[in-house]
Formats: C-alpha cells, structure tokens, sequence
C-alpha cells in the first residue's frame, strides 16, 4: 500500500466553540463507544475513467473548502479548523472498497484525529473507486451526501462556490441573542412533549435476549411501494411521514399502547445559511402520536406532529438533556429513546438521479442479519419508496425476539396495503 500525500493548504488552525448537533454527536460518542453505526460514515465514490492525479486535486478542492473535514475536537466545546492537516490518500492495488473500509475502521476516531479516513482502490494501476469513513462529528447523512457529490461534481470540472456556513459560523449563531432566545422557546417545547410522551416504545425487556443480541430485517415491498403511492395520493401526507404511520400503527399495536413516542433523525437545514452546509446538524425530531384511529387521522396527526418536531429539533443538547432530567423526576421514571426512524430514501434531495430499477412487480422478501450494537431498543430505516419499498428494523433482541422483528415488517407492509384499500 503506498500513501500519496494531498495539498491542503487553507490559512491558520482557527477555533471556534461547538455547534449543538457537534455537542450533541460528542456526548453519544463518548457514551456510547461500542455503537459503530454512530462511530463511521462510510461512502464509495466511482472514479473510472480519472487518474489519480486529478482525484488528489479533486480531494484537495473538498477539503480546502470545507472546515468541517479538517477539523479536530482538543477539549470540551472546542473545535479547532486546521489550516494544514497533513492529509493523505491510500492507494490499494487489487483489494476492495470493502476491505479498504475495514481497514480504515480498524481504529475509532480519536478527538484529536483527522476527521475523514480517504483510500483510492485500483485495478492494474486504474483508479476505480474511492472509499472514504468519516466521523460523525464532520458529517450527518446528508452532508456525507454532499462530500460524494462534491467529490464527483468537481472531478467533473464543476468548481463553483459552495454556498452555505461553515460549522463555526453556525455556532456564533446559536449563541447570539437570538439563536439564545429560540433555544428557550424551544426547550419550552421540549418539556411539553416530554411530558405527553409515553417513558418508552418498549418498556419490558423479554426473559431472554437472542443470540446474536441484535439483529437487522431488511424488507423489499412492491405491493407496499404501490399502496404508499394511493395514500400520499389520497391524505396528502408525504410519502415518508405515510410510511411512518405504518410503522407507528404496528408499533402501538405491537407494545398495547395507544400512544407512542419515535424519535425521527433531523439534520435540520431550515435556512438558506445551512441549506448545503458541511457538517453535522444531527438531531432529534420528538413525534408523539395516539395511534388508536383511522389509518388516514393518523398519518394528517403524524405530518402535524412532525412538522411541529422538525421545527423544534434544533436546541442546546445539554439544555435540553436538563429538561428530560426535570421531566423523568416528576414523572418517576426516565424517557428511554428507545425506537428511531431514519428516512434516507431521497437522492433527489442531493441532485442525485433516483436509482432504475424494474416495475413494480414482484413477491416480497425479508431477510435477517446479525447486526451490532446501537443505544436503542428499534431502529427503523426507509431505504427507498419509488418502485419499490426497501426498510429494515433494527432490533435489540432483549425487546424484539427475531421472529418478531420478521412479524413486525410483515405487519408494517399489511397495514399500508390494508389502508390503501
């Protein structure tokens, strides 16, 4: 394996203090260090028909424009933007971009490491693939969409101004007076869904987890795909918060409650100052729903309740953390965030084409996985929702058995059908 160094060269290291989502991502970091899902961001950038030169400039632009990839985390609440941070690109001869990504994750990120890990794949000298993990705390999902695009727009010639903040300016605007006075209102929002939320999705942990403890059912769906198209069409809900209402409907079905608390993840680019901005804006969006109705009075209850959560989902973590603290005193038992739903099903949101794939047509499939360790009790994600329907759920066996987690996406596909009919 041979390292190639890339040209970084932006000015002075400068520090800032944190944003809230880079405090937030730090805390769960630490807390809770064997989560790898939270740990690594991994990406694969097709680069056939480049040569390596043009890659190393390709990364160089990438970085030298966005301070998020050079930035490194020297004590609490501080950030520090290197201007020079020794960046260097592997070249793997005849490996994988899988193996290449094993390799790079062998070794968590250190607070003081660089925050992107960066391999060039090649077959007989060719480059073929670049293979990048990155930290948590320099992107969210939709900023590691950003790099992959970048990457391959400006490989493509395309350097124009990437217009939005860069993480530091986010932060001096949290803390300005009016950054201060949104936290309060919204942390008054918190406590009030703090206190309406149920403690958990699943309180009671079955006599015996599985082994192995956690596992992951991925479901492809036509027949899903299909009637999530006659719902959105018909209650005029988006097609993400359509499928949300199934997942809560089989969730308050499974758990016997009649409401249900599921945090959904929020990157939050709200203003035109972090619309495309490189970084991590990764936080919570509370949704509390009564899921004992119509399957339509559920999903208008949902898009209500979402939007309400998305509006709110930026907020000082440390604050907000206080808040629930209050809340689970009075209350006498602790909010657990315990079930999660994650949509990334919409490359149009990145400039990216949707995928082709076949018409609508098929048989349904679900298949299980041994997973690894995450901080919750479910954790539901919606892959796709053209032509086809592609989820998986997470699940600690302690709270959902194997066979349950396959029960449960069977449900969650029924209940879309049935309601679309």
């Amino acid at each position: 394996m041979t390292s190639v160094p890339i040209p970084v060269s932006a000015g002075e290291d400068v520090e800032a203090p944190l944003t809230w989502g880079q405090r937030k991502i730090q805390r769960e970091l630490l807390a809770y260090p064997d989560d790898r899902y939270l740990a690594f961001l991994l990406v694969a950038i097709p680069v056939i028909g480049s040569t390596v030169d043009e890659i190393i400039g390709a990364l160089s632009f990438v970085l030298n424009e966005s301070e998020s990839l050079r930035t490194i985390y020297p004590g609490a609440d501080r950030q520090r933007v290197l201007g020079s941070p020794g960046y260097a690109l592997e070249l793997t001869e005849g490996g994988t971009t899988e193996s290449a990504h094993a390799d790079m994750m062998s070794t968590r990120f250190g607070p003081t490491d660089l925050p992107v890990r960066l391999a060039l794949v090649l077959r007989d000298g060719a480059p073929q693939e670049i293979a990048a993990v990155l930290t948590h705390m320099a992107v969210d999902g939709i900023a590691l969409e950003f790099f992959t695009s970048r990457v391959a727009d400006v490989l493509a010639g395309d350097t124009s101004p990437w217009q939005a903040w860069q993480p530091r300016q986010l932060a001096e605007a949290q803390r300005s007076p009016e950054g201060l006075a949104r936290n309060a209102r919204t942390l008054a929002w918190w406590e009030a869904k703090y206190r309406s939320a149920p403690a958990a999705v699943f309180p009671t942990p079955v006599a015996t987890p599985g082994d192995p403890r956690y596992v992951e059912g991925r479901m492809v769906s036509f027949d899903a795909a299909t009637a999530l198209r006659t719902l959105t069409h018909r209650t005029r809900v988006s097609p993400s918060m359509v499928a949300l209402a199934g997942l809560c409907a089989i969730l308050g079905e499974h758990s016997g409650q009649p409401r249900i608390a599921v945090s959904s993840l929020s990157a939050n680019r709200s203003s035109a100052q972090t619309l495309r901005m490189m970084g991590t804006l990764s936080q919570d969006a509370l949704i509390v729903v009564d899921t004992d109705k119509p399957f339509d009075d559920l999903a208008a209850q949902i898009w209500e309740s979402a939007t309400s959560a998305y509006t709110h989902s930026t907020v000082d973590p440390d604050e907000q953390q206080l808040v629930r603290e209050k809340v689970d005193a009075d209350r006498g038992s602790p909010f657990l965030r315990d079930t999660v739903y994650n949509d990334v099903s919409s490359p149009s949101i990145f400039g990216q084409p949707t995928p082709p794939h076949t018409s609508a047509i098929g048989t349904t499939t679900i298949t299980m996985e041994p997973s690894e360790f995450m901080f919750v009790s479910a954790y539901a994600t919606v892959f796709r929702m053209d032509s086809t329907f592609e989820v998986s759920l997470w699940a600690d066996t302690a709270y959902l058995p194997e066979e349950v987690v396959v029960d449960l996406l069977k449900a969650w596909e029924r209940v879309l059908i049935t309601a679309a009919n």
